[in-house]
């Protein structure tokens, strides 16, 4: 079995895992992920090293929609978007990359005589850094939303050590454009991740709302009032690398009335500016088109 490098999709078995991966509906890429994860972290007497190739790939796949992840750019890794994926997968990741790494597998012994045995072991202990560190999202039951006729929505409390980690804000999933039907498990998966990494969203959008009241002070002089609280979570039913558009709505001093919105991409800023900001899909959609161009 060919391999060519020590990166996590440098092997053929990892390749033909994308394959798989590009072959199966986008619905069902989360479930075959986790099958490779489970396949390595479950399995019974030694990991051969095809088992412990694929679980590498999945990790990686796993830790690209995590803070510090890296994106998977090679040509050997799918071809096809990886869907949003619920953050109780990283705890899988975590025991099938343990697994590959034991005694028990036959990657480390036969990357242990090679010369590039210390980068591969490296590789994989950065696969596991950074799904250690991955948020864990706390527990939000189907039940917990509801249709309002309009949306599907919750309400959000979340307590943490810092300001943003404390949360109370309306959850709203697909501001515009959805049916009433049930949430699906994929929807659930946005939702989740969402949820977890919201603390560092909110971080990330802090400047842009600072932006926007320094704006409104060029414009309005001391009648601009400072102070913002987060108030509205929207999760728009589009996603790019693993990670959907998040638009985060604020109550504001400098405009009491409608608040101020960014449009978030994991951590990225697209785009700030009045509440609406945070809920019209058409910003996430030609942000989408502007990335896949």
């Amino acid at each position: 079995m060919g391999t060519w490098g020590t990166g996590p999709f440098d092997n053929d078995r990892a390749a033909d895992f994308s394959g798989d991966l590009d072959e199966v509906a986008e619905a069902e890429r989360s479930a075959l992920i986790r099958w490779a994860l489970e396949a390595a972290a479950d399995a019974e007497g030694g990991l051969d090293a095809s088992a412990g190739d694929v679980a590498i790939a999945a990790a990686a796949l796993v830790a690209a929609q995590c803070p510090g992840g890296a994106p998977v750019t090679t040509v050997y890794g799918p071809d096809e978007p990886v869907p949003v994926l619920h953050p109780e997968i990283y705890g899988i990741a975590l025991r099938a990359l343990a697994r590959v790494t034991s005694d028990d597998s036959e990657l480390p012994e036969l990357w242990g005589g090679e010369e590039q045995g210390a980068e591969w072991f490296a590789v994989v202990r950065g696969l596991a850094a950074v799904l250690e560190a991955a948020p864990r999202a706390p527990e939000i039951s189907a039940g917990a939303f509801f249709w309002d006729e309009f949306f599907w929505k919750a309400h959000l409390v979340s307590e943490g050590g810092g300001p943003a980690t404390r949360i109370s804000a309306e959850l709203i999933y697909a501001p515009e454009g959805r049916e009433d039907g049930p949430l699906t498990d994929a929807e659930h998966a946005a939702i989740a991740w969402t949820v977890a990494h919201l603390p560092a969203l909110w971080n990330a959008a802090r400047p842009a709302v600072l932006a926007e009241f320094r704006d409104a002070r060029d414009d309005l002089g001391d009648e601009a009032r400072e102070g913002s609280t987060l108030t509205g979570v929207n999760i728009h039913p589009l996603s790019k690398g693993g990670m959907p558009y998040v638009g985060l709505q604020f109550a504001c001093g400098w405009d009491e009335e409608h608040g101020t919105g960014v449009l978030m991409h994991g951590t990225r800023v697209v785009r700030r500016g009045g509440a609406d900001t945070a809920v019209l899909l058409w910003m996430a959609e030609q942000d989408l088109k502007s990335a896949d161009a």
